[in-house]
């Protein structure tokens, strides 16, 4: 199996906070938490944040 990279890595973790922001983001906007959806908006962010630092990588 191939190793990945530090830049595929890093991805690969942006990918799932991002799609993780997402999921928790969406279930608390139609539970109406603000709390959870806050917490939600700043695991997108940082997956975000992350997906731009790992395609810099490479």
């Amino acid at each position: 199996m191939a190793e990945l990279t530090p830049g595929q890595r890093t991805a690969m973790t942006a990918r799932i906070l991002l799609t993780t922001g997402l999921i928790v983001g969406l279930q608390a906007v139609l539970l109406g938490s603000a709390a959870v959806t806050l917490i939600g908006s700043v695991v997108l962010a940082v997956g975000a944040g992350l997906l731009i630092i790992a395609k810099q990588a490479d």
